[in-house]
């Protein structure tokens, strides 16, 4: 009955296992002896031209000069080669003549050249995303064969298989190796490189020797060529099986090998390796039990190898690689079964004394396992001896891995401080470190270790072993520094608020005194009865401090709309110069401007805009009115009007003023920021006019930003997205 469930049990497994793919690293090592075994030559239909490390110190520069390519393209095609592949990225080089020279030799090649195109991540890193297709420049493209060279490594990081080809934008182009070898199938299905090839007996030349001439024409007449390069430096070297790591050319020239000599390795499906399986099971089970242990051992190691020389022949006659890994899988676990069968009597007893053996100390263990603390002892030779999962929780370590022997500084963050403790004064008292887990996080950790002796009776000498105790103190840390922070955050704020509430009675005493001192001087009648002509100008003044004081409540009532969410846009389609033109219009009541000279730029055909129309003079408005504001009479204030590379509208504010400096610039959209803070500094504001600009142009997704030099000028610039320019099209519509 055991011998039934234990042939049932092996036979799931190697079922598992094999459907998995989880013998799949078996597989490949069976394969890679298999080609260490049946190896073979080259065909000589096929030659490497090499760009190695002479070549790149002798030209001394990468990319190389276009005109070499068309050099080394003359030299093959005079020598008669039958076909040129390059594994060499070309793109259009900013030398037109070095451009032209290339095109010239592909023209003379007559569509012999075959360039690479390839497939890689948009960016640097991802392991999935974004692709960008890469081929070679159309100039080049018109006189030559496009071929796929993309490699796809396999779960190991190796090279195993290559394509005839794959689709790119729905159409079929084939791989560099079979348009060389001209022979393939129209399918993306992958086949086995043959590693049994010796990549020594394919013939190589030097880039440099070609371009100088230092060859044998011989050599290359009537043969296939392939030009890529193989120096380290240039970066393109791939890890393939037996042969270990070689450049990208070299791979190509493996596959040309394996599909020109009809040597494409085809795998078995797994079905008929789970059958073999079976079959190897059912035999070893009939046969187990007519023997003995030793006897039936040396019949399954026999049973293996004759196995695997079958296989060999297989793959060396036919190409087919026939997976045994379930069978070697299933006559091993047989024979395993079958000697721990007959030493079952003998596992019984170690099993009971181990039991006995593990039940003294099991209390302690589960106390020490079931602690919220981590735990791990240790001992002078600085290994490690227990652990608990607390401890392997809070250093981020697997909670699979036995640690048990390992080394402390394999476990430990910075283990030296955790080991001097118990040689110096700092034993038990707590201590703290920071470290970085396996996953990297930034943990926090505070710890006490200590000394213990055990006296062991198979030791002629007690030994000593120390105790780690430490727990995870970075949440606790982190609130004490959000308490620092919100802490540091409050003072900011009722910093700022001093600072508004001084700006702000400085701003509203000073029209409010105007107002006053005008309105009491005509209520008075000091110069005589109303209708003075000094009066109109009183009512002027009281008129202008009023309107100031409305600008200033409507600025903080706008900036509290907005925060509190009660603010909507009221959008409508805009022509930019039009708005700009009303807005220099609106400057011409300024006493400042009127000895400034505003001017107006618009790129011609500029897009409407699709915006709110009044917050957009308004903003245009506040940086206007600060450009005037701070430069100097007689100076030029430019208003531009642009469309940037994305097809967004740009709206830029231009002056000639005294600059900012270049640490208040990111604090300039700060509500009630003051690049001068002082109560008696020269310009005037409330300090809301860019917070406001920078509001209103987040409610539109663009964007408020400033380039400045102290005493040269200012730029402000507003940039709305490009989803709310009108195209000219879109307009006429």
């Amino acid at each position: 009955m055991k011998t039934y469930w234990r042939t049932i049990i092996i036979g799931c497994l190697a079922l598992l296992l094999g459907t998995l793919g989880i013998l799949e690293p078996i597989e490949r090592a069976l394969m890679s002896f298999r080609f260490n075994l049946d190896t073979r030559p080259g065909s000589a239909d096929l030659v490497v031209v090499q760009i190695d490390a002479r070549t790149i110190k002798e030209l001394g520069v990468w990319p190389f000069n276009r005109a070499d390519h068309a050099t080394v393209i003359d030299t093959l095609h005079h020598a008669g080669a039958s076909a040129i592949a390059f594994d060499v990225e070309l793109a259009r080089s900013p030398y037109d003549e070095e451009n032209m020279a290339l095109v010239e030799a592909l023209k003379r090649a007559g569509g012999q050249v075959i360039l690479p195109s390839f497939i890689q991540l948009a960016s640097a890193g991802q392991k999935s995303g974004e692709t960008l297709r890469t081929e070679p420049d159309p100039l080049f493209r018109e006189h030559s064969w496009l071929a796929n060279v993309n490699v796809y490594p396999s779960s190991d990081g190796r090279i195993w298989t290559m394509t005839y080809g794959g689709f790119v934008d729905d159409k079929f182009q084939y791989s560099l190796a079979a348009t060389l070898a001209g022979r393939a199938l129209r399918d993306e299905q992958a086949f086995y490189v043959d590693y049994g090839i010796d990549i020594t007996t394919i013939p190589r030349l030097s880039y440099i020797d070609l371009l100088k001439g230092n060859f044998v024409p011989e050599e290359i007449r009537g043969k296939r060529v392939i030009v890529g390069g193989t120096a380290v430096e240039l970066g393109d070297q791939l890890n393939l099986p037996v042969i270990g790591v070689v450049s990208g050319p070299v791979l190509q020239a493996l596959a040309f090998e394996t599909i020109h000599q009809e040597r494409e390795i085809w795998r078995t499906s797994t079905f008929l390796s789970l059958l073999l399986a079976a079959l190897t099971l059912l035999l070893l089970t009939l046969t187990q039990h007519r023997a003995r242990l030793s006897v039936y051992l040396f019949g399954i190691a026999a049973f293996c190898l004759t196995i695997q020389l079958i296989v060999l022949a297989i793959q060396h006659v036919g190409a087919i690689s026939v997976d045994t890994g379930p069978i070697l899988l299933v006559a091993g676990l047989m024979g395993i079964s079958v000697t721990i069968s007959e030493l079952d009597a003998r596992r019984a007893q170690v099993a009971r004394e181990r039991v006995e053996k593990e039940n003294h100390g099991r209390m302690l263990d589960q106390v020490v396992e079931d602690s919220f603390d981590g735990i791990i002892v240790y001992n002078q030779e600085r290994r490690v001896e227990n652990s608990n999962a607390a401890a392997r929780k809070i250093l981020a370590l697997d909670q699979t891995l036995h640690i048990e022997g390992l080394p402390l500084s394999d476990v430990l963050p910075n283990s030296s401080e955790w080991w001097a403790p118990w040689e110096a004064s700092q034993m038990n008292d707590l201590q703290e470190v920071e470290f970085t887990t396996p996953t990297g996080e930034e943990r926090i950790i505070e710890y006490v270790v200590t000394r213990s002796v055990l006296d062991e009776t198979d030791s002629e000498a007690s030994r000593p072993i120390f105790t780690a105790t430490f727990r995870d103190i970075t949440e606790r840390r982190q609130a004490e520094l959000d308490r620092d922070a919100a802490l540091q955050e409050a003072i900011a704020a009722n910093r700022s608020k001093t600072q508004f509430l001084a700006n702000m009675s400085h701003e509203l005493r000073t029209p409010l005194n105007a107002i006053i001192g005008f309105s009491e001087i005509m209520k008075t009648e000091a110069f005589g009865p109303l209708g003075s002509e000094q009066y109109v100008g009183y009512s002027n003044d009281i008129e202008d401090s009023g309107r100031h004081l409305l600008s200033i409540v409507n600025d903080i009532l706008d900036v509290a709309r907005i925060e509190t969410g009660d603010f909507s846009l009221n959008e409508d389609e805009l022509e930019v110069e039009d708005v700009l033109r009303t807005v220099i219009r609106l400057t011409e009541g300024w006493p400042a401007a009127k000895d400034r000279n505003i001017k107006l730029e618009a790129a011609d055909g500029l897009p409407d805009l699709w915006a709110d129309p009044r917050l957009t003079k308004q903003m245009v408005l506040n940086l206007l009115s600060n450009a005037v504001k701070f430069s100097p009479s007689g100076s030029t204030i430019l208003l531009q009007a642009t469309v940037n590379d994305t097809g967004a509208i740009r709206i830029d504010v231009c002056d000639e003023g005294i600059g900012i400096p270049e640490d208040s610039i990111p604090k300039l959209t700060d509500a009630f920021y003051q690049v001068d803070a002082r109560l008696e500094r020269e310009f005037e504001g409330s300090g809301l006019g860019l917070t406001l600009v920078q509001k209103h142009m987040s409610l539109h997704g663009g964007e408020l930003s400033f380039e400045s030099e102290e005493g040269v000028g200012t730029t402000a610039t507003l940039t709305f997205p490009a989803d709310r320019t009108i195209a000219v099209d879109a307009k006429s519509a």
